[in-house]
């Protein structure tokens, strides 16, 4: 999200808001290793910007992009295009500047590294305040962003289950599109760490299969009979063998 605070009416807006979100990209991919940058699933981070005006006149400065380009009506979706969203905070009531409030920081929040109560609490937040007060233009950049975010945030499967379910979920109300996001997250994570306790224990009963093979390599034992006795597989006995000279 790119945030920028205005008090007075600037028609260079857009270009501004341009070069900002550029300069943002390339840092990105100054920073991004060559093999990453060359793989087919990669993708430069969403920006979604806003204004937050609370000057006396009406804001008049063009919204999109492309309307500070002689000649777009002669190109239509060929050139490129953005429009931002725009927060007029003298217009407003003070209960909508208050949840505007919220969230902004609800949103800045779900782009740090937090815990997942917190993420699916700030959710359920965002859900309510969009759900009563967003226009249909802001529920579908935050939905647009929000694909992106859960996507890149989380490791490869969670993330592209996560990513399946806001496709699907796309069109849905914002307060149940949330509602099914943060049920599905919970439940990745949930099997994330069942998943990791199997795999401790399985981690566990091989470290025990390893310490008894020891123990008959030091009786003397022949490896058949140890293999047997273990399960382990003769690379594997041979290894300890390397270990324990």
């Amino acid at each position: 999200m790119l945030l920028e605070l205005q008090s007075k009416v600037d028609y260079r807006m857009p270009i501004r808001l341009l070069m900002y979100m550029t300069e943002i990209w390339r840092e990105e991919l100054n920073n991004a290793e060559d093999k990453i940058k060359k793989r087919k699933d990669y993708r430069l981070p969403s920006i979604v910007p806003i204004v937050l005006y609370n000057g006396k006149n009406k804001w008049t400065a063009a919204r999109n992009f492309k309307e500070v380009l002689n000649g777009y009506e002669l190109f239509e979706e060929n050139i490129i295009d953005f429009r931002y969203m725009l927060f007029d905070v003298n217009r407003m009531k003070e209960e909508e500047l208050l949840e505007i409030a919220n969230l902004v920081s609800s949103i800045f929040l779900l782009d740090q590294d937090v815990a997942i109560e917190e993420i699916l609490k700030r959710l359920k937040l965002i859900g309510r305040i969009l759900g009563k007060k967003g226009s249909k233009e802001q529920i579908q950049v935050f939905n647009r962003w929000m694909i992106n975010v859960f996507k890149n945030r989380f490791d490869e499967r969670i993330g592209e289950h996560i990513y399946q379910v806001l496709e699907e979920t796309n069109h849905m109300e914002v307060e149940e599109m949330i509602s099914n996001l943060g049920r599905k997250i919970e439940e990745e994570f949930k099997h994330r760490e069942e998943k990791g306790m199997q795999e401790g224990l399985k981690k566990g009963q091989l470290q025990e299969r390893r310490g008894i093979a020891k123990k008959l390599l030091l009786m003397g034992m022949d490896i058949p009979t140890i293999i047997k006795a273990t399960g382990l597989t003769n690379q594997d006995i041979e290894k300890i063998k390397s270990e324990m000279n």
